[in-house]
């Protein structure tokens, strides 16, 4: 299922984007730290432009708050996985 979820993230339709950001919010606290750090990279390039670019507050806020719980996470990996992420926020 979260292939699908991060194809909806892609979507230029609004709620299959927001659909997607809130169940991502909801997965992230139930499954594994590790299979998040391997998919974080891509989360955070969608990410990235609905918070930058995008207009709607509403869209950004639930845009943060998956990238807030993502963070905390990835807080729980190991120290490898969490620097390759942070690297790539950096970067941002």
């Amino acid at each position: 299922t979260l292939p699908i979820l991060l194809e909806k993230l892609s979507s230029t339709s609004g709620n299959a984007k927001k659909d997607a950001i809130e169940t991502l919010s909801q997965c992230i606290l139930v499954y594994h730290p590790n299979y998040f750090s391997k998919i974080a990279p891509e989360i955070w390039d969608y990410l990235k432009e609905e918070i930058v670019k995008v207009g709607n507050l509403a869209s950004k806020t639930l845009a943060l708050e998956l990238l807030s719980g993502l963070g905390k996470t990835l807080s729980l990996t190991p120290l490898v996985d969490k620097k390759s992420f942070l690297t790539i926020i950096y970067i941002f």
